[in-house]
């Protein structure tokens, strides 16, 4: 994937915009954080942002630059690139991590993943204060992501918490 995005970044329209370098150094960071995974590129005329979907990251990071004139949206799958629009880039950002809701334990750990994660509980404003990750605070994480408009999280968590309730 390093591949495809090198090359996205030297072909880009914005390729000479004076940012870029330390953004795709950023970019090849989230590559390393979130392996294996599809991603929307998005380039714009002061930057890139690469977006690992199905991460849990709020797809505000993306929707901000919904309608930017001055920017390109890509979709990147097993080496794969696409040229998208901002809205079907949008709706991908949307979906939920893929969780083992049949299997609790493993539930319990890639929900705690999710929740150790920096990018995921911020808000792009905030940073949420809980510690806690254990299921008995999974009710206020629902609540912060809830308070902070952060839809895809809200859902996850939601739906973790009614997994792990119909097991009781």
């Amino acid at each position: 994937m390093k591949k495809q995005l090198e090359e996205l970044f030297r072909n880009s329209k914005y390729a000479a915009t004076y940012y870029r370098n330390d953004d795709i150094k950023g970019d090849y960071a989230i590559l390393k954080k979130y392996p294996n995974r599809e991603y929307i590129w998005l380039s714009r005329d002061f930057g890139t942002l690469l977006f690992p979907l199905q991460s849990g990251i709020s797809p505000a990071y993306l929707a901000a630059y919904a309608g930017y004139e001055n920017a390109e949206w890509f979709f990147l799958s097993k080496g794969e690139v696409t040229k998208i629009d901002s809205a079907a880039a949008i709706t991908m950002a949307n979906k939920l991590p893929d969780l083992p809701y049949g299997e609790p334990q493993r539930l319990i750990t890639d929900v705690c993943k999710l929740l150790s994660d920096q990018n995921v509980t911020s808000s792009g404003f905030a940073q949420a204060s809980i510690r806690e990750k254990d299921v008995c605070s999974w009710g206020r994480w629902f609540e912060w992501f809830k308070s902070t408009e952060q839809p895809v999280m809200q859902k996850t968590m939601g739906n973790a918490i009614k997994a792990m309730s119909s097991r009781t």
